[in-house]
């Protein structure tokens, strides 16, 4: 059962991704949230809500919600920032189980993404500050850069954990940076401008940002 809801997660996110490159917009408004339902399904067969496991759970639970947000942008964006920012607040949480590792390796995993995360919003506010909308959203859109800056660190930081086997911290970690992209690609879209095929970049890296994290929670259980 386990492995026909991950690849039923897999064949979901492909048809998601055929819908969005063709702008198939009524295609979208089931193959979207289907798919993360697909994936929560796996997750909880696989892993279970137990423990830590709780926080990825929840994680999952609210990106569903942004993500049924984010099929409405012009009305609901907004609220799909905040679903997707407490997503990242879970995920930090699951991460964060156990003493934080502190050691110049570590410092430097925070040092690297806080500059990645600072020159991708400075080339965001460059398209914020175009508009009374994007003004409106400049301390919204910081918050949620640090927070899922936090969230990729934290991530990153499981490689040094000991209770993370190797595969399920390269997996979280590979899982977390797909993701941190997905969101940095979709913000640079909506605020400074679209490049061709953008849209399924965002959710090609997020759909597979999301099964890598949840493959390395299987993992580690």
């Amino acid at each position: 059962m386990e492995t026909i809801l991950l690849v039923l997660t897999f064949i979901l996110a492909v048809f998601d991704w055929v819908a969005t490159e063709k702008n198939w917009h009524k295609v979208r408004l089931f193959s979207k949230p289907a798919t993360l339902m697909a994936l929560i399904a796996w997750f909880s067969a696989a892993a279970g809500w137990n423990g830590a496991n709780l926080w990825f759970g929840l994680a999952l639970v609210f990106s569903l919600l942004g993500d049924v947000n984010l099929m409405f942008p012009d009305r609901l964006f907004l609220p799909g920032l905040l679903s997707f920012m407490l997503a990242h607040v879970f995920y930090i949480a699951g991460f964060n189980q156990g003493p934080l590792p502190l050691n110049l390796l570590s410092l430097v995993i925070a040092g690297v993404v806080a500059g990645a995360g600072a020159l991708i919003f400075g080339r965001v506010r460059v398209g914020l500050v175009r508009t009374p909308e994007g003004r409106r959203m400049m301390v919204p859109v910081l918050v949620y850069s640090t927070v899922i800056s936090l969230m990729l660190i934290s991530a990153w930081l499981c490689l040094l954990r000991p209770g993370w086997p190797l595969d399920a911290a390269l997996a979280a970690s590979v899982g977390a940076l797909l993701f941190f992209i997905s969101d940095s690609v979709l913000a640079y879209n909506r605020f400074v401008g679209k490049t061709p095929h953008s849209d399924l970049l965002v959710m090609g890296t997020y759909h597979l940002g999301q099964i890598a994290i949840i493959a390395g929670v299987v993992l580690l259980n």
